[in-house]
């Protein structure tokens, strides 16, 4: 006889989780699937028991800072309970190099010291603060050991690390300026180099802050600070070249230490030495034409300065002949100033080596103005751009010429400077419009005759004296431009 039985075998699934550390509790499912013989099946969530876990966390803390023999700033350090039950601290401990230690500020006073303790709800956080004292500079690493009920473990490690540094923090250089003028305008200047020392060791990559004062009775001595720097600067145009010694001081305070350093400035110019041996300026014409030229002696050296031109660094220019200022300035010292031949457009300056020879001007160029650049349109070949020929004949006389005009602008008004400039050395000349007006020698405001003038040549030079005259000749009278 056969007999059917009806068996039902259930057969599942339970995926959980397992619990490792402190909180081990076993396994614990979440989810359990049953299927049975007849292809039913059921998916079940089942319960599963939540563990309670304090769970510690501290704020990273920046370095500590600190000058040997005193005391850093205090750093809070944050305890944070990212947990979900209470986090119970119960000790601070701390290790430290033998040459550094921390100091405890507790938010409930002496908490710990008292052997009590710091409760911390799930979510908050306490906070308590510490410094550090050292006694010798240098790069320590330590760390703060906060003991716990922490769930991942019961001491937690805050590193720290402290920087002590030396109380002697910077150096000036020099320790003292002194300096001797003999030429007339010549500025002297020091820079006053700031190092700063952190633990021993130089470091002029950090920007140390420091404060100047600066105590003068004259006000040739002036000063500016910049990074890790103080610079002097004595300028003797400020008290006319006069002879004497100025004395300045300069203090620069770096972290609470004072350095101070002497500025001495003696000027003694010799007048034989430094003085106006001749002068020759043009007689004027229409668009600007004039020439300007002053024989000198600067520091015993034979020295030429030749102008063309005004209008440098926005002056007026000399237009009719009678707007005009400072033209003078050419003499000796003037290349010294701040702003060296503030109205000329155009000027060169030679220095004589004493031996007979012929100098190009435009080698020695020392002030181009570029809307007046009247000189590049003179000479030729090796005289390119060169407006003057000079020639020293070994004892200190000069010939002076114009090289011959080379090619003209593309400005109309411009190149009636230019042909005007070609006769500037005429003491007279009936081709310019209005004629030549005459600054110096006013007898040769006229020509001598119906067919002649005179014509600048040059300087004639007296060792013994040390003194210049103008050089003139007689010439014809100069003609129209072809």
């Amino acid at each position: 006889m056969a007999i059917s039985f009806d068996v039902n075998i259930k057969l599942g699934s339970a995926i959980g989780f397992n619990i490792a550390g402190p909180l081990t509790g076993g396994y614990a499912p979440q989810m359990q699937t049953i299927r049975t013989l007849n292809g039913d099946t059921s998916t079940q969530k089942l319960s599963y028991t939540e563990y309670k876990a304090p769970i510690l966390h501290v704020d990273p803390l920046d370095d500590f800072i600190l000058s040997a023999t005193n005391t850093s700033s205090r750093h809070a350090v944050v305890m944070h309970n990212v947990g979900n039950a209470i986090l119970t601290v119960t000790d601070v401990l701390f290790t430290f190099s033998q040459d550094v230690k921390p100091i405890f500020y507790f938010n409930n006073v002496d908490t710990l010291v008292n052997n009590s303790s710091i409760s911390i709800l799930p979510g908050n956080s306490s906070t308590f603060s510490v410094s550090y004292t050292g006694n010798v500079s240098g790069f320590y690493d330590n760390a703060l050991i906060i003991r716990s009920n922490n769930s991942i473990g019961p001491y937690y490690r805050v590193p720290t690390h402290q920087v002590v540094q030396i109380t002697s923090s910077a150096t000036v250089s020099p320790a003292s300026f002194t300096t001797t003028t003999t030429q007339i305008g010549k500025t002297e200047q020091v820079i006053y180099n700031i190092t700063p020392f952190i633990n021993e060791y130089v470091r002029n990559d950090i920007a140390i802050k420091f404060t100047a004062t600066f105590v003068t009775n004259s006000t040739a001595w002036t000063y500016t600070t910049g990074t890790n720097s103080a610079t002097a600067t004595f300028n003797p145009w400020e008290i006319n070249n006069v002879n004497g010694t100025y004395i300045s001081t300069l203090t620069i305070i770096a972290n609470n230490i004072a350095s101070t350093v002497t500025n001495t400035a003696i000027v003694n110019l010799d007048n034989i030495l430094n003085k106006n041996l001749a002068t020759w300026i043009s007689p004027l014409s229409r668009h600007n034409s004039v020439i300007g030229i002053s024989y000198d002696l600067e520091n015993g050296n034979r020295v030429l300065t030749i102008g063309v031109g005004m209008g440098g660094n926005g002056s007026f220019i000399v237009e009719d002949g009678f707007n005009y200022s400072s033209i003078l300035n050419l003499g000796v010292g003037t290349g010294t100033l701040l702003d060296p031949y503030p109205t000329w457009a155009n000027v060169c300056k030679i220095t004589f080596t004493g031996l007979a020879q012929t100098y190009y001007s435009n080698d020695y160029r020392v002030k181009t103005t570029a809307a007046h650049n009247y000189m590049k349109y003179f000479g030729e070949y090796n005289a390119l751009g060169s407006m003057f020929v000079i020639t020293d004949d070994g004892y200190g006389s000069l010939t002076i010429e114009l090289n011959h005009l080379r090619e003209l602008s593309d400005d109309s008004e411009f190149n009636v400077t230019l042909q005007n400039l070609t006769r500037a050395f005429y003491y007279y000349s009936s081709v310019d419009i209005l004629g030549r007006i005459p600054i110096q020698s006013i007898e040769y405001s006229t020509s001598i005759d119906d067919y002649t003038t005179y014509l600048f040549t040059g300087f004639n030079y007296n060792a013994r004296d040390k003194l210049a005259v103008v050089n003139n000749t007689v010439v014809d009278l100069p003609v129209a431009d072809i």
